[in-house]
């Protein structure tokens, strides 16, 4: 058995250097017969490879942060807030290995499956902590209560006095704790979100349903790992009809937008909703990385701030599509989508009021 240089990925100070490492090589005596020599070898390639998968998982374990401008409207201004996960986000997205990785494991929804069982153990109660430390999440906002799993924090319930919801129903609510960007709909059905252009088709699938929102108010909601992780519905109404399309698992983070079309990439369920102040209405639930599942609630009816479902694990996202002449958005949100900065907002908070049609 001989020791022989290869080399690995290394991350080193933000950025990826080349790092040597010693990988093993086994010399077949050339008295094997052909089989046991192939059987060997195909060893071999599954051990390097997997000292190359456990190398990148060490690395990744660390959670340290970036940052991305966030507008606060209590306070007026716009702030640096941290993203999780930055070693991993720029393994995943911005290298080439890491690309290679995440589209043969990480973007995978057998792997989210996976974490999710991991992070249902009783041992994974550790990561807690350290997420309520680093984001200065108010624990105030949720009852009391012992967590059993990180997942169990992650959907956890708040107490609905935390989240009142505005008391003027021609005023829209956000449908969840997140950041939200107000984009206007092209004539031909395109959303320019962030570094990616958008079809409503590609989001629905369905050509003839995307067409009635020509011209019409897409809102985009981000939730992030740090956010309470459930949603209600935006108004009194009846659910006309609801979809699931398959798809792979990429972060909605900003980072992803760059290189995947997240939003038409990813898991995603979306309700066609028949509102009482808003007309028809189309929200999307869409799944992102180490997302398992979205899970929403089976209702033919609704009532505005009605818990519609939740998320289990990591950060997501909801796209809420309004057709053309049915809402006017508040102007500060408006003034910062256009400078493609996120407006953090509450669940049950007004963003927006009905436009009321002249008779």
């Amino acid at each position: 058995m001989d020791l022989h240089l290869g080399r690995i990925l290394h991350w080193n100070g933000g950025a990826w250097t080349f790092a040597q490492a010693a990988i093993v090589r086994t010399r077949v005596a050339p008295a094997v017969s052909g089989r046991e020599e192939k059987r060997c070898a195909a060893k071999i390639e599954v051990s390097i490879e997997l000292v190359v998968f456990a190398a990148f998982l060490l690395l990744a374990l660390d959670t340290s942060t970036m940052s991305v401008p966030v507008y606060d409207r209590k306070r007026g201004a716009v702030y640096d807030e941290p993203q999780y996960g930055e070693r991993r986000l720029h393994l995943l997205y911005e290298t080439t290995f890491g690309r290679l990785l995440l589209g043969a494991i990480f973007a995978r929804r057998w792997y989210s499956r996976l974490n999710a069982i991991m992070d249902k153990s009783r041992y994974s109660v550790r990561k807690i902590q350290p997420l309520i430390s680093r984001f200065d999440i108010d624990m105030n906002d949720y009852p009391e209560q012992s967590y059993t799993s990180y997942d169990s924090f992650v959907t956890r319930r708040i107490d609905p006095a935390k989240r009142p919801i505005a008391d003027d129903p021609n005023a829209l609510i956000a449908v969840a704790d997140s950041r939200v960007l107000a984009y206007s709909v092209t004539s031909d059905g395109r959303i320019p979100v962030k570094q990616s252009s958008y079809t409503i088709t590609e989001l629905l699938r369905d050509p003839d349903l995307a067409a009635t929102y020509n011209e019409g108010t897409c809102l985009l909601f981000r939730l992030g790992t740090e956010d309470y992780h459930r949603y209600c519905f935006a108004d009194d109404g009846e659910v006309i009809r609801t979809n699931s399309i398959n798809g792979v698992l990429h972060s909605v983070q900003p980072i992803s937008s760059k290189s995947y079309k997240a939003f038409s990439e990813n898991h995603r369920e979306y309700a066609v909703i028949e509102t009482a102040h808003f007309g028809t209405v189309v929200t999307v639930e869409v799944g992102a990385l180490l997302v398992g599942k979205i899970h929403n609630y089976d209702v033919s009816s609704c009532r505005r701030g009605q818990e519609k479902g939740y998320f289990s694990l990591g950060g997501s996202a909801i796209l809420f599509l309004l057709k053309p002449g049915t809402v006017t958005i508040d102007s500060d949100i408006v003034e910062y989508s256009r400078k493609q900065i996120e407006t953090k907002v509450r669940l049950g908070e007004k963003i927006g009021e009905r436009v009321h049609t002249q008779l």
